[in-house]
């Protein structure tokens, strides 16, 4: 039985119409059927929340879809039964019930479904995803959010994540969340479900998390970690650390090494090197690499090409690269 089945908004056996209702509800995209058998029937239910919408698809036959870049929202492929050939930039991969997917919305999406292909979606508008991870990491972020498209359902996380999505779309059909639904509990759910995949989600963000996450420290520590955050990208000194924190240097100086092992400069130089990493590994960094590290307070590029190698395991003009080669079509 198809979920959300209480939310229909198409169920059509015309081609054109099927590619205008969806097109209006996504954006536009090429829809065409491979091998047509003439059992084409277009079937979408749809449900929206406060942050995210659910989406039942089936399409009855084998179909090409490309919508190209989806620019406005992030989508999360839940293959309930068939399998999907997908194109995300220059990723390709299968989507079927053990992998499924999520597509950035600033790379070319192309994909092949099969005639029995049912996919549960999640769509997340661009603005709603970015706003919540500022606030879930506790950084201003200045690039786009980028995930590895592919999604391992097999990882503990990711599972619970699709065990979730299943649940949203039972749960709206018993008029308990989303739609018209007045459930205290809906936002609660909605971003316990995107912290989960911001979490577990391979990204450009996943270096970017709490700094005394687990860590017991003493108020003050927790207000220089604060000031670190939201200063990095200005030039600071230990002394300037050491007055948001409202304590001596040398206390701490002592208190850091004793709570976090490092001392405060360490901090702010390993926070300015994920800021890098989330910048280079987003796959919209042009300026120079050197540029790049003179701008996060890194002067001597040769150094700091053996400091972030030591960090990441590749040079930063390797992240780059890489980065580029999975946001374009090859």
């Amino acid at each position: 039985m198809p979920l959300l089945q209480n939310f229909p908004i198409m169920d059509t056996a015309y081609l054109g119409e099927a590619r205008h209702i969806v097109g209006n509800r996504f954006c536009s995209h090429k829809l065409e059927t491979i091998n047509s058998g003439n059992t084409f029937r277009a079937r979408h239910n749809l449900v929206e929340g406060r942050m995210m919408s659910l989406n039942y698809l089936s399409y009855g036959e084998k179909v090409l879809i490309e919508p190209g870049e989806l620019e406005h929202f992030y989508q999360i492929l839940i293959p309930m039964r068939g399998r999907a050939e997908v194109r995300n930039g220059g990723q390709n991969f299968s989507a079927s019930a053990q992998n499924g997917a999520i597509l950035n919305p600033d790379r070319h999406t192309r994909m092949i479904w099969t005639s029995d292909c049912e996919q549960l979606l999640i769509n997340i508008p661009c603005e709603h995803l970015h706003c919540f991870a500022e606030h879930y990491l506790g950084r201003q972020l200045d690039q786009p959010i980028v995930f590895h498209p592919q999604i391992d359902f097999g990882i503990n996380g990711m599972k619970s994540l699709r065990n979730a999505a299943i649940v949203f779309a039972r749960a709206a059909d018993e008029g308990h969340l989303f739609g018209m639904s007045n459930s205290l509990s809906q936002s609660m759910h909605e971003e316990n479900f995107i912290a989960t995949l911001l979490q577990f989600q391979k990204s450009n963000v996943q270096g970017l998390g709490a700094l005394l996450e687990g860590v017991v420290a003493p108020g003050h520590v927790k207000r220089a970690c604060d000031f670190v955050l939201e200063n990095a990208a200005k030039s600071i000194s230990l002394k300037d650390i050491a007055s948001a924190a409202e304590v001596p240097i040398r206390t701490l100086q002592h208190q850091f090494q004793y709570c976090i092992g490092m001392s405060p400069m360490e901090l702010l130089r390993q926070e300015r090197l994920r800021r890098i990493y989330y910048e280079l590994n987003s796959g919209h960094a042009h300026e120079g690499l050197a540029i790049v590290a003179a701008r996060w307070g890194f002067t001597h590029f040769g150094r700091f090409s053996q400091t972030y190698k030591a960090q990441y395991g590749e040079l930063p003009s390797m992240t780059r690269s890489l980065a580029r080669q999975s946001r374009y079509v090859m």
